[in-house]
This record gives C-alpha cells, structure tokens and sequence, in this order.
C-alpha cells in the first residue's frame, strides 16, 4: 500500500509540475513556454528536497537576496530551480543564517523559575529581612501652603508585614533620619533591599562610613558595628525582583485612593492616617478565612505583636518594697505568666504560618515564565550564539 501511495504521489507530482527530461536533466516545463522569461525560468531544474548541493543553491541564493528572508531567498531559487517542498527546505537554510538570527530571531524561552528565597522561608524576628522603597508623593496642608512629601515603606520579607513612614524630600539626610525612626521603633535589620536609586546608595555610604569610625561612641552607633547591616541592590531593568514591594505598593495606593481622593490633609492628619492604615495592612488574613468558628487565620500584626495591650514589665534585681521598680512575687508572676503566653502564642502562630500560609502558595506559583508565542520552547545549548538583550542599547546594535 505505501508503494502505491508513493507511486501515486510521483505520478500526481509528474502531471502537476509538467515533469520533462531535456538533455538527461529533469525539468518542470509546465505550460509557462509563452512567458517572456528565460529558459531556466519557464522550466527550472527538478531538485529533491533534502541534499547537500540543494543546501548550497539555497545559501548562495540566500546570500544574493540579503537582506530578503524565506520568500524572498524561495523567489530566487526558483528564477533557476524548483525544490519539492521548497519553502521548508529554504527555512532550514534560513534559521541557521547568523545575520538573519541577529535581526529576526525570535528569543528564547526563560529558565524555570529558580525556588524562593531563603530569607522568606525561615523564622526571624521582625524586619530582620526588609525591603524599602518610595511611594507616590502625598500633597498635604500646612498652615495654608500646599506642599508634598513623599511615603515610605518597609516589607518584612518573611510575613509580608509593613511599615509606613514619610519625609519631607527625597535627599539621604531625609532618608537616614527616616531611618533611625524605623530602627527605634522595628529593630535593626540584617539585610535591606533595595533599588540603586541615588537616595539609597547614598544613605549605604553614609552607615558605612559611619559603622568603621571606632570613634564615635553613640550606642546605635556600636549596635551597627557589632551586628552590621548587609545592604542589597536589586538588578536594574528587572521589576519583577521587586514584586514583594511593589504587591504592597499597589494596595497602599489603592487605599489612599479610595480613602482620600483628592482631598488634602494637614501633614499631622495625614501621618496618623498612614499609622492607622499601616495596622489594617498588617491586619489582613494571610490565610484562607474558613467559615469554622475554632480555625486560627494568621495575620501580618500576629508576628510583630500577637498582644497589643501587652507591656513587659521592667523586673527588679531586688525585693525591696520602697524601691518603686518592686512588684510583689504574685504580681511578677502574673507579669511573667503573660510575658510567657506571649511566647507560646508566637510559637503556634510560625507553624501555622508554615504550613497554611507558605504550603498554600503553590496554589498561585508559577514555574514557566510567560513568554510570547513567537519564542523559542528551549533555551540556548552550549555552543550557540545568542545575542543579549539591553534595554538601553537599539536592536542590532
């Protein structure tokens, strides 16, 4: 049966393309003989589909049609030739053109998605993990002059747990008094991420300089030396390393929207607005919330401060009870029973955090990154040339 089939095919072949042996060469006459063309043109040389000397008429006719692609190099080839399923053995010459590739290859397909950080896998104290970034600048009122100052806010990596602050201007002198409020109120982080705007670099030199002077003899000062702080760029012309921020970025904008419109708040109103704006934020379920009255739903705030009305007690070293700082044994107790609660609350709250919260990304990951339909489905293989895509630099260049 395939014998026929291929008997059949040569025989449609034949009536179709006019198949002719002229001087021992298989040519394709056709019904061209009144065209005003030349010889070779009304009836080319019947070529197979696959053979080396077709590879080679197809790259000489290749090279003479620069900068033409697969139509242009197939229009060529036939003024002499007709190849059996020509285009697709033009394409094979064609993907394989460095020039071509240069100027129209299509890209290739990105790696997998590598796994996540670290550093929002493990337990760790508030902010030790932060990233920082401006937001949009906030019109507010003083005494009748409108001015603007710019939002500040500061990601705990590992709980998604936020903290708003603003400036007046966007100089590093601004920034690092921002910072030493954030400090004072968080604690001191180990890394901070960020972008390399002007801003943060500046303030970086500024706490190195400041952290290797032995000199100086503030206590925050020789917090800094003994514990550092490691500061971290991310790439330029990626956003998507900045997709922690900029998730929390949208929903502060969203708020301020929605909450304010274009109305303009005196600059003590607007800084208690961010402060309560701030404690909804960390508010926000991490969790499915499920309809079950006894199922726990772990939010940002439960990690910073699982009880708001809590104050450590400061414990005297003695049981004297003229000493104002002295609490009697059953009251210290007390203190203590609550500061231990406190504890254990922390520990149930990170097993939950681990197992609802951080299981439950799966359902949203991605592994493949998107990528257009024209691209490549591998990546490169060793070997090959690729050409490196740069934002600022034109095609081609």
């Amino acid at each position: 049966m395939q014998e026929a089939i291929r008997d059949g095919r040569k025989h449609c072949l034949k009536e179709q393309l006019g198949i002719r042996i002229i001087d021992g060469i298989l040519r394709c006459v056709g019904r061209y003989e009144a065209m005003d063309l030349s010889e070779d043109t009304r009836a080319p040389i019947l070529l197979p589909t696959k053979d080396k000397v077709v590879e080679v008429i197809v790259e000489e006719a290749h090279r003479r049609s620069l900068p033409g692609g697969t139509q242009m190099t197939l229009c060529t080839v036939r003024n002499r030739y007709w190849i059996l399923e020509g285009r697709m053995a033009v394409k094979r010459v064609t993907n394989g053109c460095r020039i071509c590739k240069r100027y129209e290859g299509s890209p290739y397909a990105l790696p997998p998605m590598p796994p996540l950080p670290e550093i929002r896998m493990r337990r760790t104290y508030p902010f030790q993990h932060t990233e920082v970034d401006y937001f949009r600048p906030i019109e507010v009122r003083d005494a009748g002059v409108v001015r603007k100052i710019c939002g500040c806010l500061w990601t705990y990596l590992t709980t998604r747990a936020v903290h708003i602050d603003t400036v007046s201007d966007l100089t590093a002198e601004s920034f690092l008094n921002m910072f030493r409020r954030f400090v004072a109120r968080r604690a001191t982080p180990k890394i901070i991420f960020s972008d390399n705007a002007t801003t943060f670099s500046a303030a970086d030199k500024v706490l190195a300089q400041t952290w290797e002077n032995d000199n100086l003899e503030q206590e925050s000062v020789r917090y800094g030396i003994e514990r550092g702080i490691t500061w971290q760029y991310t790439t330029s012309h990626s956003p998507w390393k900045e997709g922690a921020y900029d998730r929390l970025v949208g929903m502060v904008k969203k708020t301020i929207r929605k909450a304010l419109g274009r109305k303009i708040l005196k600059t003590e109103e607007m800084t208690t607005f961010l402060s309560e704006m701030e404690v909804i934020l960390n508010s926000r379920p991490l969790t499915f919330l499920y309809e079950e009255q006894d199922a726990k739903t772990i939010r940002p705030i439960d990690f910073i401060c699982p009880y708001a009305d809590i104050q450590l007690p400061i414990r005297s070293e003695t049981d004297d009870p003229y000493d104002e700082d002295y609490r009697p044994p059953e009251e210290r107790n007390a203190f203590l029973e609550q500061f231990l609660k406190t504890i254990r609350t922390l520990d149930r709250f990170w097993p939950i955090w681990q197992s609802e919260y951080l299981l439950s990304l799966r359902e949203t990951q991605k592994m493949i990154h998107s990528a257009s339909r024209l691209s490549e489905q591998r990546s490169p293989k060793l070997g090959e040339i690729v050409i490196i895509q740069e934002d600022d630099v034109p095609r081609g260049l």
